[in-house]
């Protein structure tokens, strides 16, 4: 058993972000660019910064709907719900 490799800043490199840094520069090679580190971590970053954004907001609407139902009759009573 080997020791868990990492990116820049100590990231794990599982098995799923292997695949997408391996996508990555199969890409960059496709399409003629030269492969590069830095780049395949930013697009691996984007990746999973938006995959976290659309489950944070699938929970945002999920637990909007079980505690409001919209419209509300009064725009402080929106607010309130997210304090």
């Amino acid at each position: 058993s080997s020791k868990a490799k990492a990116l820049p800043g100590g990231i794990k490199v599982n098995g799923a972000r292997l695949e997408k840094l391996v996508l990555t520069y199969i890409n960059a090679i496709s399409s003629g660019d030269l492969p590069c580190m830095e780049n395949a971590v930013v697009a691996l970053a984007k990746i999973e910064n938006l995959a976290a954004v659309k489950k944070a907001i699938a929970h945002y609407d999920q637990q909007m709907s079980q505690r409001v139902q919209l419209p509300t009759e009064t725009l402080q009573e929106l607010l309130d719900l997210h304090r």
